[in-house]
């Protein structure tokens, strides 16, 4: 035999397969109101109070917080994730952002359209300290008679050394996606995006788009 406990409003019918049903709050009254008192000395899983901090509850050995003073840190983001720390939950909430980590900032991005030439894309002056990017774009060749063209990426690592990074020639129309490459950065020193024509002949017309990302 189960103790069932039914709060009836006469309007609603109750849900007997519930321990506890209450009836929907109204304008003029609420569902419960829990008396503020204060922490109980000896804590027990599944514990639910209200105190001068807020709402609390107990789940296992940890105690959370729902409202009032400050409610636990936690994660959000697909990949990588920004750390918010939430203070005056029940009032004003402030949110305030802890720490960055793993997401992308645009540091440059360009689209030109109808070159005829080799021509620099994008670049982009690294800061103060070394860093990390994704670089990457695309290329829709519109017309080419003879010429032979490609994407370059020029950098200089954190151990000073020049680095190019070559995509693969294209010699026919249509549009290519070029895929992000990963590269560390030294201090102070320029990222370029540019395209390259292999021949010294023919002609060619061409789209061109890239963007450089730092990884924060």
């Amino acid at each position: 035999t189960k103790n069932i406990f039914v709060l009836t409003d006469g309007e609603h019918t109750a849900d007997t397969a519930a321990f506890l049903d209450i009836p929907p709050s109204r304008q003029d009254i609420a569902h419960i109101n829990l008396k503020q008192g204060t922490t109980p000395t000896v804590l027990k899983d599944g514990d639910f109070w209200h105190d001068a901090s807020g709402f609390n509850i107990r789940v296992g050995s940890t105690t959370t917080t729902l409202g009032g003073g400050t409610v636990s840190t936690f994660s959000a983001i697909n990949s990588g994730g920004i750390n918010f720390s939430v203070s005056n939950a029940s009032t004003t909430p402030t949110l305030s952002v802890t720490s960055v980590t793993g997401i992308l900032a645009t540091a440059a991005i360009a689209n030109l359209n109808l070159r005829t030439n080799a021509t620099t894309v994008t670049s982009f002056t690294n800061g103060a300290s070394a860093a990390s990017f994704k670089v990457g774009g695309y290329l829709t060749v519109n017309s080419v008679t003879t010429d032979v063209i490609n994407m370059r990426i020029t950098w200089t690592d954190e151990n000073s050394t020049s680095q190019t990074f070559n995509y693969s020639n294209i010699s026919t129309t249509g549009y290519n996606s070029l895929a992000d490459i990963n590269i560390r950065v030294k201090a102070s020193t320029t990222i370029t995006v540019s395209t390259i024509l292999s021949t010294s002949s023919g002609s060619i017309n061409y789209d061109v788009g890239a963007s450089i990302m730092q990884v924060k």
